[in-house]
């Protein structure tokens, strides 16, 4: 008979803290230990049968939860994450990126390590992603400068910017199969044991919800049908346009832009490039406007290239929207 493994001090105190409302920073901070050490313990209480339901809030905090009987039993719509505002937050501000493609010849570390400084600098906590984290086997105009996929998996782990009030919400999009389709290594898994501040919505089609609507996100894999447009907001990883592009009559749909140096369109010049984002709601709690600044990150500079202001209705159809591209690289303006 198999012995019964007695839970550590350090494991009993994580339990009495997650059960007293701390959360992730204040329980790493209590013990003395980094976030990754914290992750690795909660792994072992995991593997102990312990089962948390975490709760992700606007200000990048995360809050682990014991479950209940009532959260064993309930079914939640799939690949769908909530981030939790306060009841008088009207605004909510993030950042929009899409394909980091890290492991590719082209990926850009600097810039996403520049992505993170300009939300310290700005108070953003959080950032969606439109997928492909990772180059997988290749299949664009890169290559895979780190050609093991299993090596490529750990480089993203062990590289990827870590803030500890800095959240991720990444769909995955196809690149991000290879390592399942060639290998049996979910991605999904080994984020959320070993990056849990990079926060796996699903495969090709997931959404955020915040407050009373949600934030639809896609990124096209050949294997998944795909779902037809169900937010006012849409967004879509995969393109790595070098224009700001919006389109259709009935939903604001984003072309997430790609952080880093793989173009796909015509061999032009591409540089990698985030959407800074602040949404208004009104009093019920609906997305009521959408405002987004275009910036580009040079080697340097990061610079603001465009901007776009949308009105939003909430009967399916937003209004002051129209068929839009932004042309590339316009009139500059240098960001401190």
């Amino acid at each position: 008979m198999n012995k019964v493994t007695r839970l550590s001090e350090s494991s009993l105190r994580i339990l009495e803290l997650i059960n007293s409302g701390y959360t992730i920073n204040d329980i790493a901070s209590d013990l003395n230990i980094t976030h990754k050490q914290l992750y690795n313990r909660l792994n072992i209480l995991k593997n102990q049968g312990f089962d948390f339901n975490r709760k992700y809030f606007i200000n990048g905090q995360t809050l682990l939860k014991k479950r209940n009987m009532k959260t064993l039993t309930e079914t939640k719509e799939e690949n769908n994450v909530d981030i939790i505002t306060l009841k008088n937050d009207d605004t909510a501000r993030m950042i929009i990126i899409s394909d980091t493609h890290i492991g590719s010849s082209e990926d850009n570390i600097k810039a996403l390590n520049d992505a993170y400084d300009y939300c310290i600098k700005n108070n953003i906590h959080v950032i969606i992603n439109g997928g492909d984290l990772v180059e997988g086997a290749g299949g664009t105009m890169a290559s895979p400068k780190i050609k093991n996929l299993y090596d490529q998996v750990s480089y993203l782990i062990e590289n990827y910017p870590f803030d500890k009030n800095i959240l991720n919400f990444t769909l995955l999009g196809n690149h991000d199969t290879h390592i399942f389709k060639e290998q049996g290594l979910n991605i999904e898994e080994v984020l959320k044991a070993r990056r849990q501040d990079i926060v796996p919505i699903g495969f090709a089609y997931g959404t955020v919800s915040i407050k009373k609507d949600k934030l639809s996100i896609y990124h096209k894999i050949s294997e998944i049908q795909a779902k037809s447009y169900d937010a006012n907001i849409c967004i879509k990883g995969g393109s790595h346009m070098n224009k700001l592009h919006f389109y259709d009559s009935n939903n604001l749909v984003i072309h997430a832009p790609a952080m880093c140096s793989i173009d796909m369109n015509h061999g032009h010049l591409y540089m990698p490039q985030m959407l800074d984002m602040e949404l208004t709601f009104d009093k019920f709690g609906h997305i009521e406007s959408c405002f987004i600044n275009h910036i580009l990150i040079t080697e340097d500079e990061i610079f603001k290239i465009g901007e776009y202001t949308s009105k939003l209705k909430h009967n399916g159809n937003s209004c002051n929207n129209q068929k839009l591209e932004v042309e590339s690289f316009p009139k500059v303006r240098k960001l401190k």
